[in-house]
């Protein structure tokens, strides 16, 4: 009778394990797959906030080159004689600005907003653009660059987001040079990167100001992310950047975030990827990522590893025809006797 209860026992723990060891298994095993896909998805997104950041950097670094020439340009001219200078300021700007494929225009404001001399119009329009938060951050204070929110242009230009320094002279603020910097030419880039549907990318303020977004903010949907979002709470805990999930306000789309601080700006790239679609990209079979019409094999980024940016960049240098170092020695001009720039 002993042995037969043992027997029984011994087949119901048999029995047991049968149901109990599958089941474990297939739980490991589904946590090591969901594991190896939360690491490829972050990877992924590392991936992709590296080339924005090659490309943010680079784009940044002529704009604020520009700035700087123009600067140099201007030393000792009161804004008086900028605006006596204004036809051939114009040119010299106009041949700077072209020079580099991300800036529209290159603009020199007064104190009062209005414009003294301009690379886009001449003469320049007599509107005053005291309203302009840019504006308004360099008379506040002693701003070295600040970057300006998104603007409609109202010369039939394009929409523009705007680099600024303050314009110096004896040590006072006696003015504005400002860069308005194309959002599209960003938003050309972003396209290039998207690898599957459902991932987004983003250049943007730490107020949580939109400056270029992919795809583009729906009509109707808010441009800047509020105080209570993932990106706030996670610039504040770490301000250099980090990952964070959470649903869009401007899509409603759930996705996984990787976020990066530019250098010493008050920039962040964003890279997200949907937290549905993004998993299920894993098999590998869409393994293309377009760029101006060319299809280039991502393999590599669904393995966690960074497509070649060299082939992403293909026809994008950041200034037009190589032309740009021309460009600024010709806007330089020659100095006076004094030391100033001749106009």
């Amino acid at each position: 009778m002993q042995g037969r209860r043992v027997t029984v026992r011994l087949i119901r723990t048999a029995m047991a394990a049968s149901l109990v060891l599958p089941l474990a298994l297939f739980l490991f095993a589904s946590w090591t797959a969901y594991e190896r896909l939360q690491t490829t998805a972050r990877e992924r997104l590392v991936r992709s906030l590296d080339i924005e950041q090659e490309e943010a950097f680079k784009t940044f670094e002529l704009v604020n080159l520009a700035l700087t020439q123009v600067a140099d340009l201007l030393t000792g001219m009161s804004p008086e004689e900028i605006a006596e200078s204004e036809p051939t300021l114009h040119v010299r700007l106009e041949r700077l600005s072209k020079a580099i494929r991300a800036v529209q225009s290159i603009w020199v404001y007064g104190t009062d907003g209005r414009p003294l001399v301009s690379s886009w119009a001449h003469p320049p329009p007599e509107t005053s653009f005291s309203d302009r938060d840019f504006i308004q951050a360099h008379l506040a204070g002693p701003s070295q660059t600040y970057y300006g929110k998104v603007y409609a242009s109202v010369l039939n230009a394009e929409p523009f987001f705007t680099v600024s320094r303050p314009l110096v002279l004896d040590g006072n603020v006696v003015g504005v040079i400002e860069a308005s910097v194309l959002p599209s030419n960003f938003f050309q880039f972003f396209a290039s990167l998207a690898y599957t549907q459902g991932v987004q990318y983003a250049l943007l303020r730490e107020d949580g100001t939109f400056l270029v977004r992919f795809p583009a903010v729906p009509a109707g949907a808010p441009d800047k992310l509020g105080e209570t979002t993932g990106f706030a709470r996670t610039i504040r805990a770490t301000p250099s950047g980090g990952f964070y999930s959470s649903i869009s306000p401007i899509d409603q789309v759930s996705r996984r975030y990787a976020i990066r601080r530019l250098e010493n700006t008050p920039l962040y790239l964003s890279a997200g990827i949907d937290a549905h679609k993004g998993m299920a990209f894993d098999d590998g079979r869409a393994s293309h990522l377009r760029h101006s019409g060319d299809a280039v094999p991502v393999p590599h980024l669904v393995a966690g590893a960074a497509p070649d940016a060299g082939a992403l960049r293909r026809d994008r240098s950041p200034f037009e025809g190589g032309g740009v170092a021309q460009a600024i020695a010709a806007a330089g001009g020659d100095r006076t006797s004094d030391g100033r720039r001749r106009a």
